[in-house]
């Protein structure tokens, strides 16, 4: 995949899936994780996160799942999964 698509494109709609996901209005640790998560994504489709970026983005997902049922990855690698699906 093109290096623009993975941290450009796909961030934009890894931001808005995880919007449509929670169930409360986001605060501002919420918005600061629907950050880092996003960016996780596009590089892990780009190549592979760089492993000192996963458990920060692995915690930032793991504090978003906990406040909706709506997330309904077991953890950030199942998540990477399923956009690595959905993107073909």
């Amino acid at each position: 995949m093109k290096a623009g698509l993975c941290t450009s494109f796909y961030p934009v709609l890894v931001a808005a899936d995880l919007n449509t996901r929670l169930e409360t209005q986001p605060t501002q640790a919420t918005l600061s994780n629907i950050q880092t998560v996003p960016q996780a994504v596009g590089w892990n489709l780009y190549r592979r996160i760089p492993p000192h970026l996963l458990p920060s983005a692995s915690a930032c997902y793991e504090n978003l799942a906990i406040l909706s049922a709506r997330f309904d990855h077991d953890n950030l690698i199942d998540y990477f999964q399923w956009w690595k699906d959905k993107a073909g």
